[in-house]
């Protein structure tokens, strides 16, 4: 979504009109920001097969917040979370609370304060 697309919907935002607005953005997220699909297991490299974070998304095709060594991964990883359907979520979640005992959110939370704490002095 553009600056000024966004400033443009934004500027018609009223009481009245916000759930309109809210429908505004949840329809352009379903129609151009699309979930991209973990790698089906016969095309992950051997190494990740043997983990089981990665091997469930690429068995199950859902996205699982996990600590990856570079941020712009971990932002592609949140973001393409954020892209699935709640009954997606719903099922990542609870895998996430068997394998971290925290739900997506709150490991990727974890995850980024994690990063900044590391760089602080």
């Amino acid at each position: 979504m553009t600056t000024k697309f966004t400033n443009f919907i934004n500027s018609l935002k009223t009481p009245e009109t916000s759930l309109l607005i809210e429908s505004i953005y949840k329809a352009y997220k379903i129609i151009f920001e699309t979930y991209d699909r973990p790698y089906p297991l016969e095309k992950l490299p051997e190494y990740l097969k043997k983990c089981p974070i990665h091997a469930w998304r690429a068995k199950t095709g859902i996205e699982l917040v996990h600590s990856e060594p570079d941020i712009k991964e971990q932002m592609r990883i949140w973001k393409n979370w954020n892209k699935m359907t709640l009954a997606q979520k719903a099922i990542s979640d609870k895998k996430s609370m068997e394998l971290f005992g925290i739900t997506n959110e709150k490991h990727h939370r974890r995850i980024i304060n994690y990063g900044r704490s590391q760089s602080l002095p």
